[in-house]
């Protein structure tokens, strides 16, 4: 039988207001008529990271070998795209946003590259985007809520744009920001009122962090003078992947505290530092424990209108993705 590490439950002092524009009411988390959070498997078995995400018709649209894959909320396949043909051996794709009438997406190589590319999603000519930038290791992009910026990782450092793209993407001395000695920067997610999660490898940790303050120039490069960081999660922890509530009152990630083997759970906290949860726990039921082998939770994304939120899992050589319904049930 596998066991667990217990869950250590650290103090994390309020750090930052709530969406002060209104958003969707959450109801107090310990009321006994809010209803409990439970998981249902969308699509299973996978052979590769789905990266699975909610397109603007609340479907979720996931990757799978060359094509992004659009199934409803019961799992039910609809349609697919052709992202790459066959020609495209040693590459695949990754870390899809839907924006507008877009898809912006990620094309990887096997010699270790990649570059960040937009697409009509139901056909076009998909485009390289030109950050001004020389060719490197592009990762993690991530676009805002009112589509006009977007964040990105070049070479392990940290970068904003305008987007659409007017002029050249600023780079953030994220160091700076948050007071400590950085790796790496990525994993990005905005809030609906403008701010931005992110995860930052320190030579300590790997902890989540939120900037706000992000404005344009004149000239459409990134006034990064403006910017002010906070830490959210603390801990020598692995904490990987925010995503932003609707109401920007949670943020959902996956992290390694209280695992083994490199498993990692999805775990919900407030976007004020306060009520750390593991999600996990409490909607498999007691899986991992009756299962022999290495489980990992991770890529938490919230619906952007309702309490529900889709994840992918790993177990073993296959991966799978899910839905949680009322992840702030609890």
């Amino acid at each position: 039988m596998k066991r667990r590490k217990a869950l250590k439950i650290i103090s994390l002092s309020p750090l930052l207001s709530n969406c002060s524009n209104g958003g969707i009411e959450i109801l107090n988390p310990k009321d006994d008529d809010k209803p409990k959070p439970s998981r249902l498997t969308l699509v299973s078995p996978l052979k590769h990271e789905p990266y699975a995400i909610w397109t603007p018709s609340l479907k979720v649209l996931f990757c799978e070998g060359n094509y992004f894959k659009i199934v409803d909320q019961q799992g039910s396949e609809l349609s697919d795209i052709l992202v790459l043909g066959d020609n495209a051996k040693g590459k695949n794709i990754s870390n899809p946003n839907w924006v507008g009438e877009n898809i912006v997406y990620l094309i990887n190589t096997l010699e270790n590259t990649s570059e960040i590319w937009e697409r009509y999603s139901y056909g076009g000519i998909p485009k390289k985007l030109d950050f001004g930038l020389p060719e490197g290791k592009y990762e993690y992009p991530a676009v805002s809520r009112d589509e006009k910026l977007i964040a990105f990782t070049f070479n392990n450092k940290m970068y904003l744009s305008s987007y659409p793209i007017k002029g050249k993407a600023t780079h953030i001395e994220i160091d700076e920001k948050i007071g400590k000695w950085c790796k790496w920067a990525g994993m990005y997610d905005w809030s609906l009122n403008g701010r931005l999660a992110l995860v930052a490898k320190t030579a300590e940790t790997t902890n989540i962090y939120i900037i706000e303050g992000i404005n344009l120039k004149t000239d459409n490069t990134i006034d990064a003078s403006s910017i002010k960081a906070k830490q959210l999660t603390e801990g020598n922890f692995i904490d990987n992947n925010p995503s932003w509530s609707s109401d920007c009152n949670y943020i959902a990630f996956d992290s390694d505290r209280g695992t083994i083997d490199n498993e990692h759970d999805i775990f919900l906290i407030k976007s004020n530092g306060t009520n750390l949860e593991n999600l996990t726990e409490k909607t498999t039921s007691g899986l991992k424990n009756l299962t022999i082998g290495s489980f990992c939770y991770t890529y938490p994304k919230f619906h952007p209108f309702d309490d529900m939120l889709i994840h992918s899992s790993r177990f073993v050589a296959n991966w799978a993705v899910h839905l949680i319904k009322n992840p702030t049930g609890y």
